[in-house]
Order: structure tokens, then C-alpha cells, then sequence
């Protein structure tokens, strides 16, 4: 083989999302325009009122401004991404959930396992409820965090809660955001066909579940049968679970259970969330000591850490502003 020759490696996933607005801006010339009607007092389209209307593909400079239109038309989504990514890695820079993983799987012993299909329910059934479609991208370092202590690897803790939260909010049988609003849109009954939408649910929910699991153990026991590589979760703490740590995600599970309630019964939106988590991550740097300047260091990793995210959101809504 020539030296000079590399082995491929799959393109980032920024690439991939630009070639496909590059793409999309080239079907602009090549695909006849038309659209549809809607219908006189309804958002629904008309079928029968297909028509043709003057070609009008995106030019380049439009290609280029499209980023950053995506950007300001996502911008609502990038700030809460970032605040609520800061808010978590406080808690987490805290060592609050470091402390209490480590020891949960202790106590759990050869059963530590069982935690991660409670942890794929319980987010599964978030992103079921629709409060958890923006908010799980900062819940991803916990999940990183459970998978180390489990003996599994990163792709694992992202698993465990990005797969699970969008499982959930993909079939979901009660999201306002998607069903609800595409009842009303139809003129269906709200809620509707309840019962089968929860079968698809579990349909779902089942094999995810599954498969996180069976990856993760493959992990595990690979990682165990290596002869210089010892087991992750044998790893001990480096600060012991106590009455602050338990304190500061007391604070967090009854935040988020204020923000659940009001999701579900008073509409709150990401607002209501990033300003509790900044409560929230306040009190958890308060009773575990980190101060101020801990609570500011801590908050800034973690915006930086959804950077990627942010910019993946900002590309993503530049596809968007092709429409006319």
C-alpha cells in the first residue's frame, strides 16, 4: 500500500450537514417550484391545489448568508444550549454526581447494571413528556460520567441518554409540541389514539433499551479482558459521597420536577428551564463549597463544551431559511 494513501475517516458531522445545505441549494435550480394551498381557515394543505410558480434557486451569496440566518433563527435554541450545558457541568464540576454514581454502583455490586435501563425509562419518558427535546444535550456529560462508572465507553453514555430522550419524543402518545399540535392541525381529538401511540412507545422503548444494554456489557467485558487495561468502574472516587453532594442533586431532581410540572401544566418553555437550572446549579456550588469563582469556572466548560452542539443547531436551521 502506498504510504501516502489514508484510511478514510467518516467526515465530521458539521461536514456532512453543510454538504447537505450545499446540496439542497443546487436542487433549488434543478427541482420544478411549486406549492399548495391551504385550506380557508385551517393550517392544512390543499391536495388538489398543486401549482407551479417562478424558479427561484438559492444563489451563492444566499448559500452563504444561510449559516448565519441559521445562526440568529436559532438562536433562542443556541443560548439555552449553552446555559443549561453551563448550569449541569456546575453540578457536575461539584463532583455531586461523580460521588453519587461511584457510589450507587458499589452498592449495587453485580447488579450496578440494572441502572442503565432505569435511566433509558426515566428519559425516555421525559422526552415522551416534551420536556426533555432541547435540555438532554447538557445531560449527555452525566451520561458519560454513569458509562466510566459502568466500565462502558462515551458512545454509551450518550446512548443512554440522547437515544432514549429522542426515542421517547420521536413516539411519543402525549408531546404538546408534536402530537397535540398536529391533532388540532388535522382536527382530531387531542390525545387521540392514546393507546396505540403507547404501544408504539414501548415498540420502541424495548429494543433501545436492549440494545444500549448489550453494547454496554460487550464494552465492559472487553475493556475487563484486557491485560492493561483494568476495569473502569474499579476505579475509586476521587471524592466520597456526602450530605452536600446529596443536598446539591436534591436541589436538581426537585427543580426539574418544578419545571416537569410546569411544563406539562402551565406551558412553560426553555426559558422557565434555564432560569431553574441557574437556581439549581447556584445552590449545588453553594452547599458543596465551590464559591463563586468555582460556580463561573465550572459554568464556562460547560458552554464550551456545547459549542459543537450549538454550531450543529446554528447549520441545521440554515437548511431551513432555503424556503421561500
Amino acid at each position: 500500500m502506498n504510504a501516502s494513501t489514508q484510511k478514510f475517516q467518516f467526515p465530521n458531522s458539521l461536514v456532512i450537514v453543510f454538504t447537505m445545505m450545499v446540496l439542497a441549494a443546487i436542487l433549488t435550480h434543478l427541482i420544478p417550484a411549486g406549492m399548495y394551498d391551504v385550506v380557508p381557515g385551517t393550517k392544512m394543505l390543499d391536495p388538489t391545489t398543486f401549482h407551479t410558480i417562478p424558479q427561484q434557486g438559492v444563489s451563492f451569496w444566499e448559500l452563504v448568508d444561510a449559516v448565519f440566518k441559521g445562526m440568529v433563527k436559532a438562536g433562542p435554541i443556541i443560548v439555552f444550549t449553552f446555559l443549561v450545558g453551563g448550569y449541569f457541568q456546575v453540578l457536575i464540576a461539584g463532583n455531586s454526581v461523580d460521588a453519587f454514581i461511584s457510589w450507587l454502583v458499589r452498592r449495587l455490586g453485580t447488579h450496578s447494571f440494572l441502572i442503565l435501563p432505569s435511566v433509558i425509562c426515566i428519559m425516555s419518558i421525559l422526552g415522551a413528556s416534551g420536556v426533555m427535546a432541547n435540555p438532554v444535550v447538557a445531560t449527555i456529560p452525566v451520561g458519560v460520567i454513569l458509562a466510566r462508572r459502568l466500565g462502558a465507553d462515551k458512545i454509551t453514555g450518550v446512548a443512554v441518554m440522547f437515544l432514549a430522550a429522542y426515542g421517547g419524543y420521536a413516539t411519543s402518545p402525549v408531546c404538546a409540541m408534536t402530537v397535540q399540535i398536529a391533532q388540532q392541525i388535522a382536527g382530531l381529538p387531542i390525545l387521540s389514539g392514546f393507546g396505540f401511540r403507547c404501544l408504539v412507545w414501548l415498540i420502541f422503548l424495548l429494543p433501545t433499551k436492549l440494545f444500549i444494554v448489550r453494547y454496554a456489557r460487550v464494552v465492559r467485558t472487553r475493556q475487563k479482558a484486557s491485560d492493561d487495561r483494568p476495569a473502569v468502574d474499579a476505579a475509586e472516587p476521587a471524592v466520597a459521597f456526602n450530605a452536600r453532594h446529596a443536598l446539591a442533586l436534591l436541589g436538581l431532581v426537585v427543580g426539574l420536577g418544578i419545571y416537569v410540572w410546569g411544563s406539562l401544566s402551565l406551558h412553560w418553555g426553555m426559558n422557565y428551564m434555564a432560569g431553574i437550572m441557574m437556581l439549581v446549579a447556584m445552590f449545588g456550588a453553594l452547599v458543596t463549597g465551590m464559591g463563586l469563582n468555582g460556580f463561573v469556572a465550572g459554568f464556562l466548560q460547560g458552554a464550551r463544551q456545547m459549542t459543537f452542539s450549538a454550531m450543529l443547531i446554528g447549520l441545521g436551521s440554515g437548511l431551513i431559511k432555503y424556503k421561500r
